[in-house]
């Protein structure tokens, strides 16, 4: 009796289940820069220059200002969604990383 080839295992994957496979690798991922203080530190500062911690309005006198701001931080809150989705504690940890030792306050 001949052995049946299935083919790749890859090959035999629903498209449902490569999407979910390749979410699980992208957590990982997420959890790998996590792990370390200076993978903290860039997603902080990535946090930060897009303004996620502050408001998009600009003015009226200024929309298009606003609009960039808003796009920055729909990108702020991609990237606070997948370091939430991979450690939920990663986001309390970088806070009490990131306080100011000049006053004493958390950056906002």
């Amino acid at each position: 009796m001949s052995e049946i080839d299935h083919g790749d295992e890859e090959d035999t994957l629903t498209e449902e289940e490569r999407i979910y496979l390749a979410s699980l690798a992208e957590i990982e991922d997420w959890k790998y820069v996590l792990r370390s203080k200076q993978g903290r530190n860039v997603v902080w500062s990535i946090l930060e220059e897009a303004g996620f911690h502050r408001l998009s309005w600009a003015g009226e006198d200024f929309p298009r200002t606003m609009l960039i701001n808003e796009g920055r931080r729909t990108l702020a809150n991609w990237v606070f969604n997948k370091l939430f989705t991979a450690d939920p504690n990663s986001y309390t940890i970088m806070r009490l990383e990131n306080d100011n030792p000049k006053t004493g306050k958390k950056e906002t």
